[in-house]
C-alpha cells in the first residue's frame, strides 16, 4: 500500500500544479469572486452564495452515499463558505 507522502513525492511539481488547476472549476471562480467581491460587495455576495451551495451539495451528496467517513473532507469548507457569507452580509 502506497503512504500518501510517497504518491505526492512522485508527481512532479508540474503534474501536481495541474491537478490542482484542474481540481474544479466552479470553486476556484467562487474564490476568485470573493477577492473582486472585497472591492464590488454585491459580487462578493454572490460568490459566497456560490460556494455555500457548491459545498452543501458536496456534503449532501457524501450522506446521500452514506460514505459518512468521508464528511470531514467538505464539511470544514461548508463551514468557511458560510462564514464567509455571514461576513458579507453583516458588512
Amino acid at each position: 500500500m502506497l503512504h500518501s507522502s510517497s504518491i505526492v513525492s512522485s508527481f512532479s511539481m508540474s503534474a501536481w500544479s495541474r491537478a490542482v488547476v484542474r481540481s474544479s472549476p466552479g470553486s476556484r471562480r467562487s474564490a476568485a469572486g470573493l477577492l473582486v467581491g472585497l472591492a464590488v460587495p454585491p459580487i462578493g455576495a454572490a460568490a459566497a452564495v456560490g460556494l455555500v451551495a457548491y459545498f452543501l451539495g458536496a456534503v449532501l451528496t457524501v450522506v446521500w452515499a452514506r460514505w459518512y467517513s468521508h464528511i470531514g473532507y467538505p464539511l470544514p469548507y461548508l463551514v468557511l463558505a458560510v462564514a464567509s457569507l455571514g461576513l458579507f452580509v453583516a458588512s
